[in-house]
C-alpha cells in the first residue's frame, strides 16, 4: 500500500467523523432552538439559538463538500458514462487524470474566492471553514492524479 493510499484513507475517517459530528451539531441545535422558543423570559437562550441557527445553512454547505470528497474516495462521483463505454481503458484513465486536474483547477479558484471574501470583512468566521474544506478537496484531487 503506497503512500497516498494511507493518506486517503486517513483523511477518510477524519471527513467520517466530521460529517458525523456536523450532523449531530445542527439536529441538537434545531432541538435546541425548538426549547428554546417555547420557554418564555429565555432572551438569552433564544438569542443563542438565533446565533446558532444563522450559522447552519454554512455547515449544510459544508456537508456536502465533505460528502463530495467522501464520495472522491469512495470513487462514488457523478460521471458520464457514455465517455466510459466509448474510450478504451487506457485512455479511460488519462480522462480521468484530466477530470482530477479540472476539478483541483476549480477548487484552487474556490479557495481563492473565499480568501477574497474574508479580506473584504463579511462574516469572516464562517468563510473560514470553506477553505480547509475546499483544500481537502484539492488534496484528495492531486492524491487521485498521483494513484
Amino acid at each position: 500500500m503506497c503512500m497516498g493510499q494511507v493518506l486517503e484513507r486517513t483523511i477518510l475517517k477524519i471527513e467520517k467523523f466530521l460529517l458525523m459530528a456536523m450532523i449531530c451539531f445542527i439536529v441538537f441545535s434545531v432541538l435546541f432552538r425548538l426549547i428554546a422558543r417555547n420557554f418564555p423570559g429565555s432572551g438569552w437562550a433564544i438569542d443563542l439559538a438565533d446565533t446558532i441557527s444563522s450559522v447552519i445553512p454554512h455547515l449544510v454547505l459544508l456537508l456536502g463538500i465533505l460528502g463530495a470528497s467522501v464520495g472522491i474516495s469512495r470513487s462514488e462521483v457523478i460521471q458520464i458514462d457514455i465517455i466510459k463505454r466509448l474510450l478504451k481503458e487506457k485512455y479511460q484513465k488519462w480522462i480521468q487524470k484530466i477530470v482530477y486536474l479540472t476539478t483541483a483547477a476549480l477548487l484552487v479558484l474556490f479557495i481563492g474566492f473565499a480568501a477574497g471574501s474574508i479580506e473584504f470583512g463579511e462574516k469572516n468566521w464562517i468563510l473560514f471553514g470553506y477553505i480547509p474544506a475546499f483544500s481537502l478537496l484539492l488534496v484528495k484531487s492531486f492524491l487521485r492524479v498521483l494513484n
